[in-house]
């Protein structure tokens, strides 16, 4: 894939300037990512960027402050994205930093019992909470 300049004027300033901040390991993504994705003409790559140079999008306090401890100690990273309307996609990359997944987020069905979802950002897990 090659670029142009008029493409690199189209991503924000702060993203131009910013390098990544841990390695991604191998992307994938999910079927239903990948279908989103296309039913909304939308690449993945502005969020892939986003993720790596430390935009999470958007997660409460608690999670941001996850992620970045994550950085220091080499434990998961979750970014949250808003699409289009209240589509939304996740970015999740693994503690061992060998692999980066797109993922739509988990509905309450797909949600594990509280306690077993610490892997995903607080926002899903509070789902779980709620009756």
């Amino acid at each position: 894939m090659t670029s142009s300049p008029g493409q690199a004027a189209a991503w924000p300033k702060q993203t131009q300037l910013k390098r990544p901040l841990f390695p991604l390991g191998k992307v994938v993504a999910t079927p239903g990512a990948m279908a989103l994705f296309e039913a909304l003409n939308t690449s993945p790559l502005e969020y892939l960027v986003r993720h790596v140079i430390g935009d999470w999008g958007e997660l409460d306090v608690e999670d941001r402050q996850a992620n970045d401890a994550a950085l220091v100690h080499g434990t998961r990273i979750v970014s949250s994205y808003r699409l289009q309307g209240e589509h939304r996609i996740w970015l999740i990359t693994e503690a061992d930093r060998s692999a980066t997944t797109f993922l739509l987020p988990m509905t309450r069905q797909e949600c594990p019992p509280h306690g077993s979802c610490n892997w995903m950002p607080r926002i899903a897990c509070a789902m779980t909470r709620r009756d």
